[in-house]
């Protein structure tokens, strides 16, 4: 499921395109009718080109491990092997979700700030919503050589500081 995710990113799960062929279908027998003829689920032709270039290996790998032969798919260790030494360049950022609110605490130690409490909540509540924001730039960008390193970077800097700016005027972002 995660895999079809990753290279599907447009398709809610596993088989939607199958059931939305088959109006008027319940979803169980079109599930059914798919796992019993060994009917791999259609991948999303919004992402073809990726498919076939960049997320390639990717794509190979939800192949090789959605055989309905069990003998013939990787193990779960293979897999994350494959994930880790193809597809994952782990990377560390210059900035954390922590240098918001440690500028916070060094400005109030230098004494340029009288109520640290109130700007720091609003950082740490706005860092909750990271992982959603990363993900919604990601998903809606259309660069094949994404740089989420940088989109992290950008959100954790930016993110908390325009937030606060915007509901002080009484708007929402």
């Amino acid at each position: 499921m995660t895999l079809f995710s990753l290279i599907n990113p447009d398709l809610p799960y596993p088989y939607a395109l199958e059931i939305e062929e088959r109006q008027g279908c319940r979803t169980v027998d079109v599930f059914k009718e798919c796992i019993e003829t060994g009917l791999l689920p259609k991948l999303s032709e919004r992402y073809n080109q990726f498919h076939n270039e960049s997320w390639k290996p990717l794509t190979k790998l939800f192949a090789t491990s959605t055989k309905f032969q069990p003998t013939l798919r990787p193990s779960a260790d293979q897999v994350l092997q494959e994930l880790l030494n193809s597809h994952v360049k782990v990377q560390s950022l210059l900035v954390s979700q922590a240098s918001v609110t440690d500028a916070v605490d060094e400005a109030y130690a230098k004494g340029d700030m009288s109520d640290p409490t109130e700007h720091s909540q609003q950082s740490l509540n706005a860092c909750s919503f990271l992982s959603l924001l990363i993900a919604d730039r990601a998903t809606s960008s259309t660069d094949e050589t994404l740089n989420l390193s940088a989109i992290m970077q950008d959100l954790i800097l930016n993110f908390p500081k325009s937030t606060s700016k915007d509901l002080t005027k009484g708007t929402t972002v």
